[in-house]
């Protein structure tokens, strides 16, 4: 009768439920990510638990009460009948269940409506029920539910009833701990492990920064316990044209013809956001709790006749549509509850696939391959906000430029690989990045996020870029951070702190003392200027290397790669130069891509290259409507496809150009560690490419310096 196969870990989740019943644990907890079939999971409790008696589902929303109904009659066979008895009844508003139905799926505020005067009615009898769901268990701690627990004595000693919470969150907005009405966790699943086996799609995540100060805006709730961002003083700071444009043309960068949600402060907010979609050609439309035609425009929306829908806090949960593949973050957050249910809207896979994975070795279509989420990032010094890299347990100051956040956090892991060897061989991504929680005063970037000043990431630390040619950085040493470097020509430290937050804080306290070049004033400056355009003390730090750049119309975005790929270590300007005006730019989107002796460089007409080891290469050539991708690598084709935006473009070389290249990526291994005295693995391998090189006494600057001069001229004759 069942029509739901259950995926390996929802097997796991239903076993340890038997179990600990079983073990006397009678309120228990579940906890999976959004699109990972909880739903599927309490349809078959009653089965697995073997009760007779009835079961009671609670949800707190009308499309939540649906999906329930709709999953249990497809589970069970029974018709979602509101009058028949042998079916699964609804108790909502005007339905109302009978008392032989097996099944009841009811609305929390109509079971505790006028002091919970239906569950009094004779159809609610605690000893007629021997299961309790509660659906979006994080909300359980409300008054409402706990009204209806009392009524079936849940918390009384002799309680023989289950109550089993499923969540994508555990835990409570408001900080009132879930552990007052569950007894134990009884299984967790973390978002990343999902992600990795194949249950949910990919992230690719972006930062968009903007110059919007959030410092005066109010936070409200409990000072115990988890507070959030007032709407109404939130909505003055971000609810402006120059932001909400911004929005848009990232989008249009990034993630352009994806099925897109975006997540709103207010009802102006979507209305005014939508309607900026909306004025650059996108069919936009926004959404809000009393809408009149919000049910219609949802529908438009999951037929693709939207391509754009804009809400306000109505969206986060009970909206399932797997072709939402872009996600933006329009308004910020102090809630990782909040936060989680946002991206968790996009990262459902495509419905007639049961894992990526699989599907991806059976080579069986997939129409989405990941989800792109976009993080709006406003500056402040008072609010901790959330953000991708937070959520997920690294440090919140990490920009994943597009890059898949399981990728990234492996990446992580690796480094702190000496801090971990002692843990157990079978923790999973989510449970590793747990661990590291216990490590974050030595090396997480919150701080660095809600500094003043601009830092970048350089070798094994991070670097201030200051005017004057001067420079200030910050190490991690064996038991905190050291600082050392020059202002305004005074040697400073080296001096040692316990965190880098001191560190931080120390840094701000010298240079308004010592700093003569003005840059605090600057960066205070840069909070009041057009956040689409590059700030004056960005062009000035651009300027203090390539004297003769034209910062004339640079944007914020453009201008904060460029510092960062020159002052830190993602490379040179020179290098980012030779593809020509910002509106040309190809995404730098991994690592490998990162490596300066790996600049795409400007081609002939509207194409742009990367030479690689033994004659191969990547391509991108622009077209009227977006970009063809092909290439060459060991001495195999990469098959030309055609893509909307460059972003997708460089995603698909990357995914060819990985199985192939074993021996690229062991020379990128070491070029961080390469000798400066002589040419890196690297660029010898291209250097003959060209001519039958012959190693001379060159240094690996020299090198590099002649490849991309080379390619160049080998790729455009006409370059100067």
């Amino acid at each position: 009768m069942s029509t739901f196969t259950c995926r390996p870990y929802q097997q796991e989740a239903l076993r340890r439920s038997v179990e600990a019943f079983r073990n006397g644990i009678n309120r228990q907890l579940i906890h999976l990510p959004t699109g990972t079939g909880k739903t599927v999971i309490f349809s078959k409790l009653k089965q697995a638990h073997e009760i007779k008696k009835r079961m009671l589902v609670l949800a707190h929303r009308e499309e939540l009460i649906e999906q329930a109904c709709t999953k249990l009659s497809a589970e069970t066979g029974l018709p979602i009948d509101r009058e028949g008895k042998l079916s699964i009844g609804v108790e909502k508003a005007n339905d109302r269940s009978r008392q032989g139905n097996p099944t009841v799926v009811a609305g929390v505020q109509t079971l505790a409506y006028n002091h919970g005067a239906r569950l009094k009615s004779g159809r609610f009898n605690p000893s007629d029920f021997g299961l309790i769901i509660c659906d979006e268990a994080h909300h359980s701690t409300a008054k409402s539910y706990r009204a209806i627990f009392d009524h079936f004595r849940l918390f009384e000693p002799e309680n023989e009833c289950l109550l089993v919470g499923v969540t994508a969150t555990p835990k409570r907005a408001d900080g009132v701990g879930l552990g007052n009405i569950y007894k134990e966790i009884v299984f967790t699943k973390g978002l990343l492990s999902c992600i990795e086996e194949g249950w949910l799609s990919d992230i690719r995540a972006f930062r968009v920064k903007t110059t919007i100060s959030l410092d005066s805006v109010k936070s409200i709730g409990p000072d115990d316990g988890d507070r959030e961002l007032d709407d109404v003083t939130l909505s003055k700071a971000i609810n402006i044209k120059a932001r909400n444009e911004l929005i848009v043309r990232r989008w249009k960068e990034l993630a352009d013809c994806r099925q897109t949600l975006v997540f709103c402060a207010t009802i102006a907010h979507a209305q005014e956001l939508a309607n900026e979609f909306r004025n650059a050609g996108i069919n936009s439309e926004a959404v809000w709790g009393d809408d009149p035609d919000r049910r219609a425009k949802v529908e438009k929306h999951q037929k693709g006749d939207i391509r754009v829908l804009t809400n306000c806090n109505v969206l986060t949960e009970g909206y399932d549509d797997w072709r939402i593949s872009c996600v933006v973050l329009a308004r910020p957050t102090l809630s990782a509850t909040f936060f989680a249910q946002m991206i968790g809207r996009g990262t459902r896979i495509q419905k007639d696939i049961d894992n990526l994975v699989s599907a991806r070795q059976s080579s069986q279509p997939i129409q989405k391959q990941d989800c792109i989420v976009i993080d709006v990032v406003d500056n402040t010094r008072v609010h901790k906000l959330i953000s991708v890299a937070s959520l997920i347990g690294l440090g919140a100051a990490i920009d994943f430029h597009g890059r898949s956040v399981v990728r990234t956090a492996r990446e992580q892991l690796q480094r702190l690989a000496p801090q971990l060897i002692n843990l157990p061989a079978n923790l999973t991504i989510d449970e590793l990045l747990e661990e590291v929680d216990l490590f974050t005063s030595q090396w997480s970037d919150d701080v660095l996020a809600s500094s003043r000043l601009r830092w970048v990431r350089k070798g094994d630390g991070w670097t201030c870029p200051l005017l004057d040619d001067q420079n200030i950085s910050l190490h991690a040493a064996e038991y905190g951070w050291t600082v050392c470097g020059r202002i305004s020509d005074e040697t400073i430290g080296p001096s040692n702190f316990p965190d880098r937050e001191e560190a931080v804080r120390f840094v701000e306290r010298l240079l308004r003392f010592l700093d003569k070049s003005g840059l605090l004033n600057l960066a205070s400056e840069d909070e009041h200027c057009d956040p689409l355009l590059a700030s004056p003390l960005q062009c000035k730090l651009i300027r203090e290397r390539v004297p003769d750049y034209d910062v004339s119309g640079l944007s914020n975005e453009r201008a904060e790669e460029l510092i960062s790929r020159t002052y830190g270590d993602l490379g040179s300007i020179e290098s980012m130069q030779v593809i020509g005006s910002p509106a040309q730019i190809v995404p730098w989107s991994s690592e490998l891509l990162r490596q300066p002796i790996l600049s795409w460089i400007k081609a002939e007409g509207t194409a742009f290259e990367v030479p690689l080891p033994d004659y191969g290469y990547l391509r991108l050539e622009g077209k009227e409507d977006g970009w063809l991708a092909s290439g060459e690598c060991d001495g195999e084709p990469i098959s030309a496809k055609h893509f909307g935006s460059q972003l997708d473009a460089v995603s698909y070389l990357e995914q060819e150009l990985a199985p192939h290249s074993s021996r690229l990526f062991q020379m990128l291994r070491v070029e961080t560690h390469w000798s400066e005295t002589r040419p890196s693995p690297l660029a010898e391998a291209l250097l003959k490419n060209l001519f039958d090189y012959q190693p001379e006494p060159m240094s690996r600057c020299e090198a590099e310096s002649r490849v991309k001069q080379l390619y160049r001229r080998e790729l455009n004759p006409f370059a100067d």
